[in-house]
């Protein structure tokens, strides 16, 4: 696996200059993902109270699930729309996952951590507020329960949340 070495990691700045297809063929690294300001303290919290092994499992979803990556270069829900079904019950979970990452576990450690910070979610992912990347994120839950059924997303974030946030 040479070449994986030879592949370069994709920083965000706090600026919006990068247009998304500079994202293709670079290998993101999810702590650099969030553009916040010095006085966003999400970056932090997440490197302070998640652990490595897990930070590594959700930027390998970044890394390799379609629908993720493909927000990640500019696509949007619609472009996926209705396709959902075609793919491996592995990428929906992992979808899922990383959803609750963000949308769940990210307003849980705020809650935790900064409850005093009322600006702490006021930040970019992918050049989108963070609001509208979980309002987009949403709309693949939506899909994906529609194909998996409520219960079993339901099932499906309690673990996620559980796994991927445990404090100590």
């Amino acid at each position: 696996m040479g070449d994986e070495a030879g592949k370069k990691e994709r920083k965000f700045s706090t600026s919006n200059s990068f247009p998304a297809s500079t994202v293709q063929g670079y290998l993101i690294d999810l702590t650099h993902m969030i553009q916040s300001t010095s006085s966003n303290r999400v970056c932090q919290l997440i490197l302070r109270h998640i652990v490595g092994s897990k930070l590594r499992i959700l930027n390998d979803i970044l890394q390799a699930n379609p629908f993720i990556r493909g927000i990640s270069e500019g696509l949007k829900y619609e472009h996926f729309q209705g396709t959902l079904k075609a793919y491996t019950r592995e990428v929906l979970v992992a979808s899922i996952m990383w959803s609750t990452f963000w949308c769940e576990v990210i307003p849980k450690l705020v809650e935790n951590f900064d409850s005093g910070n009322k600006e702490a979610l006021k930040f970019y992912v992918l050049d989108m507020s963070y609001e509208t990347y979980c309002k987009e994120l949403d709309k693949f839950n939506m899909e994906i329960e529609t194909l998996l059924g409520n219960t079993l997303v339901g099932n499906l974030k309690n673990e996620a949340m559980k796994y991927i946030y445990t404090v100590e």
